[in-house]
């Protein structure tokens, strides 16, 4: 080893001692070696730059700096080391490990050389103070990481099934990397979910699985916190996703490049103040692919490129906004019983096929089917009811560019609702802004009362943008 350059580090690490602090990239330049980086690769870490490993930690070029307080923390790990030594001890005892600019090892408190032979493993489960977990395999394994507050990266290596409700609380920061494999929650017996978001963040990347053979599982449901799935493919029953009623903080879910199919009801359901991000995503549901709540007052849910349907062939609505806020809908494709569905807040439709092939109901079966009125078989129905209000008014603004479509129905249907319970708080307005040359439908509106006109409460704008 160069002599000049092992003193060098011999006085960086007496100015740890003294001032507390040696930056890293001061002290050597960058350096390749296979060892260290065949065992974090696994989780998707480059170890390819200027490192340092003490015991089971190992600190990369992220690091600024290398602090005295940092050594001893990863002194914790190294056999022999107890709590009752003086700093001085157990600077004498450890090893700390580095790679200079040409490859080597070297010890940095003494300068002299290591030789490492290529079978030689550090055993290393903390990058940068942040402890990892090795790859998982079965339940029990993973159940000990994931109940570790102090891991935040799980990565599969086999096929996972779990038996109760994983919970991300409060300030925890947790990356699921299912790696190709898959999670099954069908076997969970004490709660309807799969993985609850209490106020913590939790980031699922694929390609893998997360999968439920029941009808009344949710796979995720977001309480109150940061939810981030890519490139994952969710099966199961009730719901899929589940964004929540925010309970203080924020709630926001985004899905990207993923496919979300629910056999029994909705693929992704949100609530109250809650954010929803769909990207380039394909989503099927039994009754709606992505809906609100009426209960909701408001809502925000934005829709990118996606590909979106219903299978049940008596009714569903592909996409379904009874609440206030803003449902953004863009270069997408929904396809079901009945396209898009709303009773309050704005929704705007941005280049998208709206495709409705299902039963285009009567009069007088609209009158017995009552509150079910959006499962009827138009490219876009709308509706006033007793519950849903966005400051009194109703909006859809459809785009030029937009196709609406529909087998059997209108191309906007309207329901005015005019029983007592609905007079009191429902929408008092509805208006649509529409460019109805794109259209392939019996009609353009059908206006349908369930009482005497006269009776009507709502008032009904429609502005036809055609040129």
């Amino acid at each position: 080893m160069n002599k000049k350059l092992g003193l060098f580090i011999v006085i960086a690490i007496i100015l740890i001692v003294i001032v507390g602090t040696i930056g890293i990239k001061e002290v050597m330049e960058p350096a390749s070696s296979e060892i260290v980086q065949r065992e974090v690769e696994e989780f998707g870490i480059e170890a390819e730059g200027q490192i340092y490993v003490i015991g089971e930690h190992l600190f990369t070029d992220k690091i600024e700096y290398l602090s005295t307080e940092m050594m001893l923390e990863a002194a914790k790990t190294v056999e022999g080391i107890s709590e009752d030594m003086t700093e001085e001890q157990i600077l004498n005892q450890i090893t700390v490990y580095a790679r200079d600019a040409e490859g080597n090892w070297i010890n940095a408190l003494t300068g002299e050389n290591i030789t490492l032979d290529s079978n030689f493993k550090f055993n290393i489960k903390y990058i940068d103070l942040i402890k990892i977990p090795q790859k998982v395999s079965t339940e029990e394994e993973f159940m000990t990481a994931f109940e570790d507050d102090t891991v935040n990266l799980i990565t599969l290596a086999n096929n996972i099934n779990i038996t109760k409700t994983l919970e991300i609380a409060e300030d925890r920061e947790l990356t699921l990397n299912l790696n190709g494999k898959a999670i099954d929650i069908s076997n969970i017996a004490d709660s309807s979910f799969g993985f609850t978001v209490n106020g913590g963040t939790l980031t699922i990347n694929g390609p893998g699985e997360i999968t439920s053979n029941t009808n009344t599982k949710v796979n995720i449901g977001n309480m109150s916190g940061i939810l981030e799935v890519n490139n994952v493919k969710m099966l199961g029953g009730y719901n899929i996703l589940a964004n929540f009623k925010n309970q203080g903080g924020q709630t926001r879910t985004t899905v990207n490049n993923s496919e979300l199919v629910a056999t029994a009801h909705t693929s992704v359901g949100t609530w109250e103040n809650a954010t929803l991000d769909i990207n380039n995503s394909t989503l099927i549901g039994y009754y709606s692919a992505v809906a609100t709540n009426g209960t909701a007052k408001s809502a925000n849910i934005n829709i990118y490129n996606c590909n979106m349907s219903t299978t049940c062939e008596e009714e569903g609505c592909v996409a379904y906004m009874p609440c206030g806020g803003v449902m953004n809908i863009e270069d997408s494709i929904l396809t079901g019983h009945t396209g898009l569905g709303a009773c309050a807040g704005t929704v705007n439709v941005t280049n998208t096929k709206i495709n409705a092939i299902g039963k285009h109901w009567t009069l007088d079966e609209v009158k017995k089917l009552g509150s079910e009125m959006w499962c009827e078989g138009s490219s876009v129905i709308l509706r006033s009811q007793k519950g849903y209000d966005n400051g009194g008014k109703l909006t859809l603004n459809i785009d030029k560019a937009s196709t609406i479509s529909s087998t059997n129905g209108p191309a906007i249907r309207i329901h005015e609702y005019k029983d007592n319970t609905a007079v009191t708080d429902g929408v008092k307005n509805i208006e649509v802004n529409y460019y109805s040359e794109n259209s392939t439908c019996n009609s353009s509106f059908d206006k349908v009362l369930t009482e005497k006109l006269e009776d009507s409460f709502v008032t009904i704008e429609i502005n036809d943008l055609s040129e």
